[in-house]
């Protein structure tokens, strides 16, 4: 999105917070014919949607605006839970948020889906950046008292 429009910064926030509120979900899938067109096309769709809500909210972040960030991570989260890209995405904003039991809650649950659904792990990046999250934080605390 932001390539090949050339928006940046504020612009680029204020873009994919309008395609938030444009956004109905996933497209119909028809009974009584052929679904594959209609599910390709549903996962087409969803994924472009949830790379526009994890653009808009990095420069939300780069920009300093915290509200926006959150409501384009929480908004992509809605739309599909398991994509560690949107997962990663969604940790960094809870943390610049201060939001670490949000982390916590998240990848939590990441996990249980990860285990429970296609009997996986997250991926390395996904647990690196959990750990420095948030085991790192809790190690610096410990250090200072």
């Amino acid at each position: 999105m932001g390539n090949r429009t050339g928006a940046r910064g504020p612009h680029l926030v204020e873009l994919c917070l309008k395609i938030e509120q444009l956004y109905a979900g996933p497209l119909y899938v028809p009974n009584g014919c052929n679904p594959t067109y209609f599910l390709r096309m549903r996962r087409i769709m969803q994924s472009k949607y949830i790379d526009c809500m994890i653009k808009g909210a990095n420069a939300a972040l780069e920009e300093n605006d915290l509200q926006s960030a959150i409501w384009l991570a929480e908004s992509g989260l809605r739309q599909e839970t398991a994509r560690e890209d949107m997962v990663r995405c969604a940790m960094r904003v809870y943390s610049a948020a201060g939001r670490r039991r949000d982390i916590v809650e998240l990848y939590s649950g990441h996990m249980h889906h990860l285990r429970e659904q296609v009997n996986g792990v997250p991926e390395p990046e996904t647990r690196r950046l959990y750990e420095r999250l948030v085991e790192g934080r809790l190690n610096r605390v410990l250090v200072e008292r």
